[in-house]
């Protein structure tokens, strides 16, 4: 089969879709299919791009409506080669996509793991705003036209992939989804798991991911620093928007047990939560944290808010309502404490996560209605 795979980041940028589109496009090539990757980049081409075993295509970004253009004119052009387009998110790459395909009528799916309106009304107000609330309340309709054409997409897709039934039960709803496009493959570990140091952990309790509003890293500093203890930091490892104006927060407030770290890559980071103390997952929603089943692989305990689509996850997990400062510092303090940070060691016990990259492609290729074991 030959796939075209349509990203909106692809390595070396830091971010699970490019780490995906990377390591499962690998997959693919090694069962012997023939496959492209189209990606939004910062730069025309990468020195790394000739070493893997398929085509990457970089549209260099400029301004949004010409990104948009010159990704849709690209994948109209090289998409007659292909039998399948796998786009791996419904706004960025998948509106060009779907564009494209009004002409190409080629079989598409869509892998749904973000949601991108949600994110940008929590950037633009600064609301503390889960994504169901955002649905329920019906501050979708605040932001019409792109609604209405994530719809479109949803509409064009042959296939519909969600990682969690969280996110589709949610999407269904309020997209109207048809149900019989619906599939589900859950994000998978990469089979370089890194072992728990557990001699040699560091006293750092670690946060990491984009320094959004979606992440609710402000509450997590005031919850930290309020609690009376030297012994273990805060570390927060990232980039993004709020970067800047929370680390003068925090000198301002004299948080002197918390500090910022620049974003490491998929390995590094792995690396660094399996010699970590413990990790904390503050968003005001997560759909479905990679970093999380870092933490599981690595044995490395974690709180988390309860707005997660691991359900499975919270059954046994220390969890906390994200929008509550105060159930953020007991949740610390109970990590922090001999006793909680044995029953998170517990917890994790109970949890188990194997699911491969290898496994995630022939799931996918199954699909597509092309999948073989081999």
């Amino acid at each position: 089969m030959k796939i075209l795979i349509a990203s909106g980041i692809f390595v070396p940028e830091l971010g699970g879709p490019a780490c995906y589109a990377k390591n499962i496009a690998e997959e693919f090539a090694a069962l012997g299919h023939v496959v492209c990757i189209l990606t939004y980049s910062n730069v025309a081409a990468h020195d790394d791009d000739a070493r893997y075993p398929f085509r990457v295509l970089r549209i260099q970004r400029t301004s949004t409506l010409s990104n948009y253009w010159r990704y849709a004119k690209t994948l109209l052009r090289i998409g007659k080669q292909y039998d399948y387009i796998y786009a791996f998110d419904h706004f960025s790459a998948g509106i060009p996509a779907s564009l494209a395909n009004l002409f190409l009528r080629k079989k598409m799916a869509i892998r749904i793991g973000g949601d991108f309106i949600w994110e940008r009304f929590l950037g633009k107000t600064g609301a503390a705003l889960a994504l169901r609330d955002y649905y329920e309340q019906g501050l979708y309709q605040k932001d019409w036209l792109r609604f209405v054409l994530i719809k479109w997409v949803f509409g064009r897709a042959d296939i519909l992939v969600f990682t969690t039934r969280f996110q589709a039960d949610i999407f269904v709803r309020y997209y109207g989804c048809d149900k019989r496009k619906l599939a589900f493959i859950e994000n998978p570990l990469p089979e370089t798991v890194i072992e728990a140091q557990t001699a040699q952990r560091s006293k750092e309790i670690l946060c990491a991911g984009r320094i959004i509003n979606k992440n609710n890293i402000k509450p997590l500093l005031d919850a930290f620093s309020s609690i009376d203890q030297t012994e273990i930091g805060l570390v927060i490892i990232g980039e993004g928007e709020q970067k800047s104006e929370l680390e003068a927060y925090a000198r301002s407030q004299n948080y002197n047990h918390t500090r910022f770290e620049p974003a490491l890559s998929r390995d590094g980071l792995t690396k660094r939560i399996a010699r970590s103390y413990a990790m904390v997952f503050p968003s005001l929603t997560d759909i479905s944290p990679n970093t999380m089943l870092d933490c599981i692989a690595a044995k490395t305990p974690f709180i988390t808010s309860e707005e997660i689509g691991y359900d499975w996850v919270l059954k046994s997990a220390i969890h906390f309502n994200p929008r509550k400062t105060e159930d953020i510092k007991q949740s610390l303090k109970t990590i922090m404490s001999p006793e909680g940070y044995e029953k998170a060691k517990q917890a994790l016990n109970s949890l188990r996560y194997t699911y491969s990259f290898k496994e995630a492609a022939k799931d996918t290729l199954r699909l597509f209605g092309k999948g073989r074991d081999e």
